[in-house]
């Protein structure tokens, strides 16, 4: 990343947790719509994609991850949306996110671009043409990607972060 490269990394299971958290924190922030077909009584609701556009581009991200087949199963060869708990749809998730994501997510720490992951050699070979056909976009992604880890994955960024640390403590505050 720090020479401008454009990897492409294969998505594990250690990465499917906190990619899985991150998006859906985000889809839950705005209010679900509960399918037509839910009934108050049960404790669980079906959020249907097609109305929920957070839970869509949730679904969108993780298709292009190869993580949805793993999280929604098809019901009469479709994907329509996730069941959820009742307390999805009267209070929106405010369970905050995991911290110090940028630590050791590489989703986030290569600014959310699914394009950088591959799960199958189909996967792979789709991003490889990916890559060489839009070099445009390519190297836009591999200088944010650059940028966010030199600030935050370089000798400088360290000594900056140990130095605000012994100040703080010095001046009395803790982080």
């Amino acid at each position: 990343l720090l020479s401008g490269g454009f990897p492409l990394l294969r998505m594990h299971q250690g990465e499917f947790e906190p990619v899985h958290t991150l998006l859906l924190g985000r889809a839950m922030n705005e209010p679900l719509v509960a399918g037509a077909s839910a009934w108050p009584m049960t404790r669980h609701r079906l959020a249907t994609f097609s109305d929920n556009p957070g839970l869509a581009k949730w679904a969108g991200t993780m298709g292009e991850l190869g993580l949805l087949e793993q999280l929604v199963p098809e019901t009469q060869g479709q994907r329509i949306g996730l069941i959820l708990p009742n307390g999805y749809f009267t209070h929106p998730s405010s369970s905050p996110l995991p911290q110090n994501l940028e630590s050791y997510c590489a989703f986030v720490h290569l600014s959310e671009h699914a394009e950088h992951f591959f799960h199958s050699r189909e996967t792979l070979e789709r991003r490889i043409a990916w890559a060489i056909e839009h070099p445009e976009q390519r190297d836009r992604f591999s200088r944010e990607s650059a940028q966010k880890a030199r600030s935050r994955k370089t000798y400088d960024a360290l000594a900056n972060d140990v130095l605000s640390f012994v100040r703080d403590r010095l001046s009395g505050r803790s982080r």
